[in-house]
C-alpha cells in the first residue's frame, strides 16, 4: 500500500517536484492547511500568509512564509501549528 506523507509541506514539496517535472519553469504559489479537530498545521509557498482575525478584528499571519513552488532544486517549506483562542477566525484567501 502506497502511503502519503500527510505533512503540508511534504504536499508542497511534492506539488513543487511535479511542477519541475513538467518542464517550461511552471510555477506556482500555495497554501496548505492540516486540519485535525482543534489541531491546525499551516504551510505556504510562495503564497500570501493566511490570516488569524481576533474577536475585537485584529489581524496577524498564520506560519512563515515559503518558497514559491516549481523552482528547481528548492525545499524548505514549513510545518507551522496554529491554535486558535476563543473567538477567533482563520481566513484563507486566493485570488
Amino acid at each position: 500500500m502506497c502511503r502519503i506523507d500527510p505533512r503540508p509541506s511534504a504536499i508542497l514539496q511534492a506539488v513543487a517536484e511535479a511542477l519541475v517535472a513538467y518542464g517550461d519553469l511552471s510555477l506556482c504559489s500555495a497554501v496548505c492547511l492540516r486540519l485535525r479537530e482543534e489541531e491546525i498545521v499551516v504551510s505556504a509557498g510562495g503564497h500570501p500568509l493566511p490570516l488569524v482575525v481576533g474577536p475585537g478584528g485584529e489581524l496577524r499571519e498564520a506560519g512563515r512564509p515559503g518558497l514559491l513552488l516549481g523552482i528547481p532544486e528548492c525545499s524548505g517549506w514549513h510545518d507551522d501549528p496554529l491554535t486558535l483562542a476563543h473567538g477567533e477566525t482563520l481566513l484563507v484567501q486566493s485570488t
